[in-house]
């Protein structure tokens, strides 16, 4: 057990839940492989933990905690680290890139044992802005884990699974068990490594925009084939012989549900659809300008 662990009682509202078996905080600091020069950003530190185990390797420590409380404790227990460094933000809104600037790094690792109520959105943040950060290293619950690093086919492979692919390559590194924390959780948890520079299925800039407008409204009704979602897709609407022609375009039976496309048939499908929307315009225009159908 952590020293120091009973005096701050956690708050439901934060979603924390102090983590504090030594065994699992040193694994995870030994995972993120920072050395002696690297800028470690710490998300969530909350009474030090892991923070102590990433000063005994990191150049730099930079924790990011939105309670004050907790800020007041860990500013005590590493008064004396010359590496540590303490910011009281909120991590979905604090400026990497002003903080890689101030300690005067090109790039920084982000490690943390994620609040279970902002995880999504913290990795959601970081794989859209991650200029300037090599990789996470974090503590997610188990099921979020999951959904992350699902292939397409099960119930887990979503919206979010691709939002993080097409930016990251995520991976499961280990599952940690409820006693870890203070209280024990009702859930369990799993430490991903997610590779910042280097997306698992990235997408061409052309078709993203369609892309994601696409993945989010049939994944908002999966349990409809994409024969139905797409004709009310918001900004492309698709009628009935639009609908055939992206078929016979694609290839795709859109009788499938969208957990059974790949990143690449999600992104094939944003590009018929940009050009079957597009022939639309063009024949629109030509009517509008009384001219002849190409």
């Amino acid at each position: 057990m952590i020293p120091g662990h009973s005096r701050i009682r956690p708050k439901k509202s934060l979603g924390q839940h102090f983590l504090v078996d030594p065994q699992v905080a040193q694994r995870i600091a030994e995972a993120s492989g920072v050395g002696p020069d690297d800028l470690v950003i710490e998300i969530g530190p909350g009474k030090g933990a892991l923070t102590s185990f990433l000063l005994q390797r990191a150049g730099t420590v930079v924790g990011i905690e939105l309670d004050r409380g907790l800020c007041e404790a860990l500013s005590a227990r590493f008064a004396s680290a010359a590496g540590f460094h303490l910011l009281n933000a909120d991590a979905l809104k604090a400026d990497f890139a002003a903080l890689l600037r101030r300690h005067g790094a090109c790039d920084a690792v982000v490690v943390g044992n994620l609040p279970y109520n902002i995880a999504t959105p913290i990795i959601l943040r970081l794989v859209s802005d991650c200029r300037g950060l090599r990789k996470a290293v974090v503590m997610v619950q188990r099921e979020v884990a999951r959904r992350i690093v699902a292939d397409p086919g099960p119930k887990d492979y979503g919206s979010l699974s691709i939002a993080v692919q097409v930016a990251a390559t995520p991976r499961r590194l280990f599952d940690v068990g409820h006693d870890a924390f203070r209280p024990v959780p009702r859930v369990e948890s799993t430490v991903l490594e997610i590779d910042l520079g280097r997306p698992a299925s990235p997408v061409a800039e052309a078709v993203r925009q369609t892309f994601f407008e696409v993945v989010r409204w049939t994944f908002g009704h999966r349990r409809k084939m994409l024969r139905g979602t797409l004709r009310t897709l918001p900004g492309h609407p698709l009628d009935p012989s639009q609908m055939d022609e992206v078929a016979s375009r694609s290839g795709f039976d859109l009788r499938r549900r969208p957990e059974t496309f790949t990143i690449g048939d999600f992104e094939k499908l944003a590009r018929v659809i940009q050009q079957v929307g597009g022939d639309r315009v063009r024949k629109s225009k030509s009517r509008d300008e009384g001219g002849a159908d190409p």
